[in-house]
């Protein structure tokens, strides 16, 4: 019997590996968070924006990721 995959938790700003999601396969499916920011002029509070941005969108990539582990859960019991 397969073992449900647990949720993938995001590693902190000191990198990590990448997400790996397990997959019905004997490969698996590997994400990795690597967002670009270019900031043009200047702006007094450039950092702190450009922080919070980054941090909603790893929030919405655990969001999706664990979306699509709960799908391939809900799937392996059918």
């Amino acid at each position: 019997a397969a073992t449900p995959p647990t949720p993938a938790a995001l590693p902190g700003k000191s990198g990590g590996k990448p997400y790996t999601l397990p997959s019905r396969a004997q490969s698996n499916v590997q994400v990795h968070f690597s967002p670009q920011v270019t900031v043009q002029g200047s702006g007094a509070n450039a950092a702190k924006d450009i922080n919070n941005v980054l941090s909603l969108s790893k929030r919405e990539l655990e969001r999706m990721i664990n979306d699509v582990m709960a799908q391939q859960r809900r799937r392996e019991y059918a």
